[in-house]
């Protein structure tokens, strides 16, 4: 056994022989919704290739812009992903050229009649097209309208990937609900529901409660299913008629019996016994933003920074709302964002700068909503509203955050910038915090770094072991990766 085998077998061991129910990673960033695992075993001082020991790998299950980009669900047994697969329909391609009459009807006539088959990359459907006789000229123009294709690499290597994959069912999208066994990665079951082509692979992170699984379908269908069995229990369409748009990644929270999800369409509360929709508000909406609820004594608001990278004013405000009826308590203006707000002491820090793209903080209560300071990742007001995405971690009064691969430590109070850090690839992602260590997602790569207020210690970075934009799930020390090919469980334990 050559020794990378013997780090699986050992690690595997370990999982098997492991109490998995002490901790689990129900939901978007974690069981508090702050990145923080409150608990955890001692990790690794350094992240390698040998520390970062690999348990297992699923079978195929695209992550990325291929099958989505959302954080696993892990909870008792199980570990929980949604995966977004979009198809081009080669019924409506054929339709679509046909109309153009960019391809000679004699060429488009050598497609018929379609297989019961779909392409997973350019490369393969490209190869389809040469073995029914197309000419080149042809394919040149058939492959024209695909759209996002590296056409100019034919390996099998790099795959050539489509926005989806190249399909021959007439369907746009299709979402399905992985559940994978936590302690070997095997496929327990995968169900299939409706979706929606969009810009971006849907990317909704499931939210797991007391046996019921919750999330957002790309068709803006906010589904409970059986965890155990993957059977629905009730759906509530968001909107009537959902449109194409850029992407749909907000992720379902659980409280005092009411569903809070919002989309491209609304924000809305629905009834957990029955999947009614109780309340909903088309003025705030979020197509990527998840709520969060915080307690002001014995009353709970919930806190939603609803502002799309499409929207404008008045569309883009944060409010804080009453989860019985929706109704806002107060509302502030802020930049476009999808980043999920931390509030600690009174004190709410999301990304969320209007001009620049960075970390702003406001001092809440139940009726107002006051910014305190605001800190740019650069100074660059043409900066993308997309680099409004990170979400922070606070730890002993301070903020810890990454951004246009820059890493922040701020004082929460202040906003004074203890240090400023390079990290390449931290752009979108938010970091997970554990024995004292922050592991931060820097597409395609992960770091591990020590956070204290004088100083980011590196403790590491593993090259490709994710894709762009996703965030891990993490619990009792194991990780749970999206790649590009499938989810993967590490070991990161001492």
């Amino acid at each position: 056994m050559n020794y990378r085998g013997m780090l699986l077998s050992l690690a595997l061991v370990a999982l098997l022989s492991h109490p998995l129910l002490a901790a689990d990673w129900p939901q978007w960033r974690g069981p508090n919704q702050d990145g923080i695992v409150a608990k955890s075993p001692a990790l690794v001082d350094s992240l390698t290739p040998q520390t970062m020991k690999k348990v297992w790998e699923s079978e195929p299950l695209p992550g990325g812009n291929i099958g989505g980009y959302a954080q696993p669900a892990v909870v008792g047994d199980r570990v929980y992903v949604v995966e977004s697969l979009r198809y081009l329909s080669l019924g409506t391609l054929v339709a679509e050229l046909t109309e153009a009459k960019t391809v000679p009807p004699e060429e488009l006539a050598k497609l018929g009649p379609i297989p019961e088959k779909n392409f997973a990359c350019l490369a393969d459907f490209e190869d389809w097209l040469q073995l029914r006789g197309v000419t080149p000229e042809a394919i040149e123009a058939i492959l024209q309208p695909v759209g996002m294709v590296k056409r100019d690499k034919r390996s099998r290597e790099d795959r050539g990937y489509l926005w989806g994959y190249v399909g021959t069912k007439r369907v746009a999208a299709v979402d399905v609900l992985w559940a994978l066994d936590r302690r070997m990665g095997k496929t327990i079951y995968k169900v299939e529901f409706p979706g929606q082509w969009l810009s971006y692979a849907a990317s909704s992170a499931p939210t797991v409660v007391n046996g019921r699984l919750y999330f957002l379908s790309s068709d803006a269908v906010a589904y409970c299913v059986d965890a155990k069995t993957g059977k629905t229990i009730w759906e509530c369409p968001l909107v009537k008629k959902p449109r194409f748009n850029h992407c749909r990644a907000a992720s379902p929270i659980l409280l005092e019996g009411k569903i809070i999800v919002a989309c491209d369409g609304e924000i809305c509360g629905i009834d957990d016994a029955t999947g009614k929709k109780i309340w909903g508000r088309k003025d705030l909406v979020g197509e990527e933003a998840t709520a969060v609820p915080y307690k002001f004594g014995n009353k709970t608001i919930v806190i939603f920074a609803g502002a799309p990278h499409w929207s404008r004013p008045p569309f883009t405000k944060m409010e804080a709302l009453d989860p019985a009826t929706g109704q806002a308590l107060w509302t502030t203006q802020i930049g476009r964002t999808a980043s999920m707000p931390v509030i600690v002491d009174g004190i709410c820090v999301l990304s969320c700068s209007p001009e620049s793209p960075g970390p702003v903080a406001y001092k809440i209560s139940e009726t107002e909503a006051k910014e305190i300071w605001n800190v740019p990742f650069k100074e660059d007001k043409f900066a993308p509203a997309e680099h409004n995405y990170p979400s922070p971690i606070i730890l002993n009064g301070h903020v810890y955050i990454a951004g246009k691969s820059k890493a922040f430590c701020l004082e929460l109070t202040t906003g004074a910038v203890k240090w400023v850090e390079t990290i390449q690839g931290a752009v979108l992602s938010s970091g997970i915090l554990a024995d004292g260590k922050i592991i931060l997602p820097a597409g395609p790569d992960l770091v591990m770094f020590r956070p204290t207020p004088e100083k980011l210690e590196l403790l590491g970075r593993v090259k490709k072991v994710t894709v762009a934009y996703a965030t891990p799930a993490l619990a009792d020390g194991f990780l749970f990766i999206r790649s590009p090919n499938n989810v993967v469980c590490y070991d990161l334990r001492k």
